[in-house]
């Protein structure tokens, strides 16, 4: 999501503390500063869906964490074997 879109939600409660509780949600769901997308590695360590991986960056520390795994894809070819992990959310 860039930053000029928006989005509108209906309220169904004229409750402050329900509204906010609701935006707050909604904001952290796309506001994001973790990995998106998926990395590519080597068949070893073994990795599969459901799985929770660590990575560490020295140059985005803030990234640092656990990711969920929501798939994988192995490849082979004479070069050897590879892994292709899709990540998920951050989750630490």
């Amino acid at each position: 999501m860039l930053w000029s879109d928006t989005k509108k939600r209906k309220k169904t409660t004229t409750n402050d503390a329900d509204i906010k509780r609701v935006a707050e949600s909604e904001y952290n769901l796309w506001v994001y500063d973790g990995y998106e997308g998926s990395i590519t590695g080597w068949l070893i360590p073994y990795v599969e869906p459901a799985y929770k991986i660590e990575l560490r960056d020295s140059e985005y520390e803030y990234k640092n964490g656990n990711y969920y795994v929501i798939a994988t894809e192995t490849n082979f070819s004479s070069s050897g074997g590879s892994r292709k992990i899709t990540l998920g959310r951050k989750i630490g």
